[in-house]
């Protein structure tokens, strides 16, 4: 509810992007690119924004370069006048020929990769590709996404979320936290009792709070009532959880030990 489309589309991935279930280059499979131009209405004299989600060929090195390319050009006449926003699986190292052609940094228009701005150093266990295994950290990091200059980086980084050593599907998920580039000059602070994170009804859920705790763009959050391992909250290390679902960083003070966990913290 947050966005208004304002136009959409799709093209293949091939020499011919227009026509309809095209292979280009030497791929393997038909490849498409999927767009929305939407509108921001909290902030509806902004720009509108062109988000661009693609899949490359697994097999073709060649048409992973120039279906880089081809997203390049498409940016530049679909989103002229617009802020840009790039997600997808690449199948490419960040040291390949695609990810230079997409971040291409002589071009007057710059799309910057998020994972990087906030991890300036490549590690060793960036990878994204788990083969569904948890363990699988290493290798390269092959799902991106990519912002115009339009926007503030706050964070980027890789979820390793995981079950008994397995993850839900074959690549980790990544995520960007972007803000529009604009100089606050207010410090917007948060306090919020979540009650362990348990509502009205009785549910335990994490992900309302997260979204009210989103929903409000604070700076600085303070929360009590937070619950680390207790039983009555699933076990959860809810400082973490809320890392996760709202893209903050957390520090938490035990002020008791309760219920097999630990109690009334901060964040």
């Amino acid at each position: 509810d947050r966005f208004e489309p304002l136009d959409q589309g799709h093209f293949w991935l091939s020499e011919t992007p227009d026509n309809v279930g095209s292979k280009g280059w030497d791929a393997a499979l038909p490849r498409i690119a999927t767009w929305v131009k939407l509108k921001d209405l909290t902030s509806p004299e902004s720009k509108p924004i062109l988000f661009l989600n693609a899949h490359l060929d697994h097999k073709g090195a060649q048409a992973r370069l120039e279906s880089c390319r081809l997203i390049r050009h498409q940016l530049e006449q679909l989103g002229k006048n617009d802020r840009w926003i790039v997600t997808g699986d690449f199948n490419a190292d960040p040291n390949d020929k695609p990810y230079q052609a997409l971040f291409d940094s002589s071009s007057d228009r710059k799309l910057l990769d998020t994972y990087r701005l906030i991890h300036v150093a490549p590690e060793p266990q960036e990878g994204t590709f788990s083969s569904f295994k948890a363990d699988q950290t290493s290798g390269p990091r092959i799902d991106w996404i990519g912002c115009s200059e339009d926007f503030q980086v706050r964070l980027a980084r890789i979820d390793r979320t995981s079950r008994d050593g397995r993850t839900p599907s074959d690549h980790f998920p990544v995520i960007a936290v972007l803000a529009p580039l604009q100089q606050r000059k207010t410090l917007r602070v948060l306090s919020y009792n979540i009650h362990h994170g348990q509502g009205v009804d009785d549910q335990v859920s994490l992900d309302r709070i997260a979204k009210v705790i989103r929903r409000a763009d604070p700076d600085l959050i303070a929360l009590q009532e937070v619950d680390q391992g207790c039983g009555r909250s699933d076990r959860k290390f809810q400082t973490q959880e809320l890392e996760r679902l709202t893209g903050y960083y957390g520090i938490f003070g035990k002020a008791i030990d309760f219920d097999g966990g630990q109690w009334r913290g901060e964040i």
